[in-house]
């Protein structure tokens, strides 16, 4: 009986592993349409009719789309994050801290500072 519902549990895991995977390939934006078609049919045993093809496209866009998002709001969080930096930099020149102890309140090499600087 023991074996039994290990045998079950690991078949149980192979179908969540098997499940996650085409969930991956179906969202990846870096794979054409064309591709996951060709991926599902070949292996998943599933054939792509016209309908399921526009959804499958559907899927692809919204891919797409978030990973276009998370682009913009990484640039926007990193445009963000460097301001305050150069901020930061400024006002601990404005105290008189040298450009080491700048380096090491901001947690940024002494070139860095320098860049900062220069401008």
């Amino acid at each position: 009986m023991h074996s039994h519902i290990l045998a079950v549990s690991a078949e149980k895991s192979h179908l969540k592993r098997q499940e996650v995977q085409k969930l991956n390939m179906l969202l990846s934006p870096s794979m054409s349409v064309t591709e996951k078609e060709e991926i599902l049919a070949r292996d998943y045993g599933i054939e792509i009719e016209q309908e399921m093809g526009e959804e499958l496209r559907q899927m692809s866009n919204l891919s797409e789309a978030i990973e276009e998002r998370g682009i913009e709001k990484g640039l926007e969080e990193g445009i963000e994050k460097g301001i305050n930096l150069a901020k930061k930099v400024k006002r601990c020149l404005r105290e008189g801290c040298s450009e080491k102890k700048i380096a090491e309140i901001c947690g940024i090499s002494v070139e860095k500072v320098n860049e900062i600087m220069e401008d």
